[in-house]
This record gives structure tokens, sequence and C-alpha cells, in this order.
């Protein structure tokens, strides 16, 4: 297997144990470091890995973001990063959202001379990816949406919470 982790976090589990959750990328067949799926690896105490689990994109995630494409789907996501973690501490579930973003620029000239240089800051689909207590996923999905601004980074492009197990999410989004 030659995954290797591209985003992630760690997380304490409350029982002696972290789990580290993340986006992982195919080496061999990406030499670009694009997202081929999610990971989770449960680690005790004693630094033993107690689980190891790679899920390569599926169903509707990899419908959403690769169309029919097998070949697009072999290359993987882009430009998509960890943004936020949620520990369920009466499940021990870890929900993790990964956000698309990046940055663009145009440069604009005048008849006189001069030039306007702005850059634009996109945060498009977001991946929500839950791993139980025992690291198995058991949800995926993505929420398609696509947002810019140009000139500043400092909004927040989305929010989520989770109440009586289900998950409330609030974003910005252009479509």
């Amino acid at each position: 297997n030659d995954a290797a982790p591209l985003s992630g976090s760690v997380v304490d589990l409350e029982n002696g144990n972290i789990m580290l959750v993340g986006s992982y990328t195919n080496i061999s067949n990406n030499k670009s470091l694009r997202a081929n799926g999610t990971y989770s690896v449960i680690i005790s105490d004693a630094g033993e890995v107690l689980t190891s689990n790679i899920y390569p994109f599926g169903g509707k995630v990899k419908e959403e973001l690769f169309g029919e494409s097998e070949k697009k789907a072999e290359k993987g996501a882009v430009a998509f990063k960890v943004k936020r973690v949620l520990f369920d501490r009466t499940s021990k579930a870890v929900t993790i959202c990964f956000e698309k973003d990046y940055i663009t620029t145009t440069t604009s000239y005048s008849s006189s001379g001069g030039t306007r240089t702005t850059t634009y800051y996109h945060t498009d689909d977001i991946i929500v990816t839950r791993f139980d207590q025992n690291g198995k996923r058991d949800f995926e999905s993505v929420i398609d949406k696509s947002f810019s601004f140009p000139n500043t980074s400092h909004y927040n492009s989305f929010s989520f919470s989770e109440y009586n197990g289900n998950y409330y999410f609030i974003f910005n989004d252009a479509k």
C-alpha cells in the first residue's frame, strides 16, 4: 500500500487512546498530492497501533468529486484540507470536515498603463466523514458549494455542530 497522509488531525478518545484521522494520497499514481480517500488510525497510550484503516472515496462522494471518470478518481481530489473536527463524547465518534480551498489572482491593465492585481480566495465543496469509536468509517458525504471573495481570507467559510445525532451546517455559497 502506497497511501501517505495529506491532511489530518489527532483526537483524544478519552479512553487512553488517540485517533488520527485525515485524507490520504496514493503516491504511485498521484504525483500532485491529491486526496484519494480518508484514513483512521487508533494508537494506544503505550504507542501500539490498534487499528489502521484506509477508505477510498466511494459512492456519491466519488461521483460528486469525479463524475464518471475513473481516471480523475485515480488522480484524486485537489486542494482539500481538514477544516473542522468534532468528537462526540457520548458515542466516541469522530467527524472530520475537509474543504476545498485555493487562491487565484487576476491582473487587469488600463489603457493609461496602470495595473491592478486582485487575489481571490476560494472555498468550495466540503467532504464530511465520520468514524466510529473503532475507526470504521460509517458516514461520508459532500456538501456541494462554491464561494470566493477578493483580497481577504478572513471570512469563515462554514461552521458546523452536532445536536442529538444531527449535524447542522451554516456556510457561504454563491451557487
